[in-house]
């Protein structure tokens, strides 16, 4: 009778089965023999900090989707590695698609980290970078920081672009070319002459009157501009070599056009 009432309880018990290991002990078993994983935290709203059907598998860090809209412009949030890379179940980290980074790769990565020659900055930064430089060239307004600050904030991607800031010689997307040497164009001095004695009479900086009707829209906001030359200076209007040659990226040299010299190209050789 002690042998058949053991094999009775034993059977009652395999009939009832507990949850599959025990949920590996980051679970609790229900009635049904189910496992509810463990959150994170007891916050409300806490994602599991466990997945799987035993809970033996680690979730990710989460962030708002890349590719996954919800509508009215938003993406989706709370995403395992943002939709941007692969969860590793084994020690629930994230390993990131190229381009992104960050521990749920919920923003874009500077290409090569700027080459050595620059400094990752965000969407954000870069708003108030632009705001700062024009403010610093028209101190003479006291509201213009108020009145034409300019932000990056409220959208989805507020803070999760990144890109590279170049420092003074270089540019390209991850600042590794070297510019060129840039000068006025030597065959369109009359243009240039234009631009400057405009900026020099008639700007809101010269203290003369401001004529909107007198110059083209371009010239018409040359004041606006944080970058003094404007156009004719070269790199303002992305004349470099003058426009009269090409740009050697590689070691910030040009290679004057025929007729043409000077480290700009800013000279007009003479016929013989």
């Amino acid at each position: 009778m002690k042998l058949l009432s053991v094999i009775l309880v034993a059977g009652l018990g395999y009939a009832t089965a507990s949850c599959p290991n025990s949920c590996n002990g980051h679970g609790t078993c229900n009635a049904l023999d189910q496992c509810t994983c463990y959150l994170e935290s007891d916050d409300v709203g806490a994602e599991a900090m466990w997945t799987g059907a035993d809970c033996s598998e680690m979730t990710c860090p989460r962030g708002t989707s890349w590719i996954e809209a919800s509508g009215s412009w938003q993406h989706t949030m709370n995403v395992e590695c943002s939709d941007a890379g692969t969860c590793d179940r084994a020690t629930g980290e994230c390993t990131c698609f190229d381009g992104y980074e960050g521990s749920a790769c919920q923003r874009t990565a500077c290409p090569n980290d700027c080459s050595g020659h620059g400094i990752c900055r965000s969407n954000i930064d870069f708003a108030t970078d632009f705001s700062e430089a024009v403010t610093e060239q028209q101190e003479s307004l006291v509201d213009y920081y108020d009145y034409f600050r300019v932000t990056y904030s409220g959208a989805w991607d507020s803070g999760l672009h990144y890109g590279c800031k170049c420092d003074i010689g270089f540019r390209g997307p991850d600042c590794s070319l070297a510019e060129c040497p840039t000068s006025e164009d030597p065959m369109d001095a009359e243009t240039c002459l234009k631009y400057a004695t405009w900026y020099e009479d008639e700007s809101p900086t010269s203290g003369n009157t401001f004529h909107l009707d007198d110059w083209d829209a371009q010239a018409q906001l040359s004041w606006y501009n944080p970058i003094t030359e404007y156009p004719c200076g070269g790199a303002p209007a992305g004349a470099e070599c003058s426009g009269r040659g090409r740009c050697n990226y590689n070691i910030g040299v040009c290679d004057c056009h025929p007729g043409f010299s000077g480290t700009a190209c800013e000279d007009v050789q003479q016929l013989a």
